[in-house]
């Protein structure tokens, strides 16, 4: 099936209403600007990213400034799209799958200060890195590369001589 994005204010606008009317409320705490990205849009991504910027994060923020929502961030793969939302717009919070993770510690150097600087928050999604630590062979949605699963390995080695689950020690590493 063919995906349509549009991060324009109009489409912005009309996701959120749409959204609030099928799950029967009049406002939503966080709204995510989703896959603005080059894992999604690949070359292009830069293109569809100055359209969210000029619409979807503008109206976003005055939404919020209105109290339409509580705040407002984005959903990403990749660490920079969100430093450049950062330095474009003032987003609340991301969520920021696998790239903070036993095996991915991509968001540590840069995203996490650049998010203390300007008050954002980070939530962490994709701690397994899409089942490679929890079990699995896929590491970002493909089969993990061979020095990937040996370190996933290696790592399930050392918790099982601790007594620790893989799984758990995962999940406690992003809480951490």
């Amino acid at each position: 099936f063919a995906r349509t994005f549009d991060y324009s204010a109009g489409a912005t606008v009309r996701s959120i209403e749409d959204s609030c009317a099928r799950m029967g409320l009049s406002s939503l705490d966080i709204v995510y600007i989703h896959d603005c990205s080059e894992d999604w849009h690949g070359p292009e991504w830069r293109k569809m990213f100055a359209e969210a910027m000029r619409g979807a994060a503008k109206v976003l923020s005055a939404m919020r400034k209105r109290g339409e929502i509580k705040g407002w961030g984005m959903g990403l793969n990749l660490v920079e799209p969100a430093l450049a939302c950062l330095e474009q717009a003032d987003p609340d919070v991301f969520l920021i799958a696998g790239r903070y993770t036993l095996l991915d510690h991509t968001a540590l150097a840069k995203l996490f200060p650049a998010c203390a600087a300007k008050g954002a928050k980070v939530v962490l999604g994709g701690p397994y890195n899409s089942g490679l630590l929890a079990g699995g062979t896929t590491f970002n949605y493909e089969t993990a590369p061979p020095d990937l699963a040996a370190r996933a390995q290696a790592i399930g080695a050392i918790c099982a001589r601790h007594h620790v689950d893989l799984k758990a020690a995962a999940l406690q590493f992003c809480a951490a």
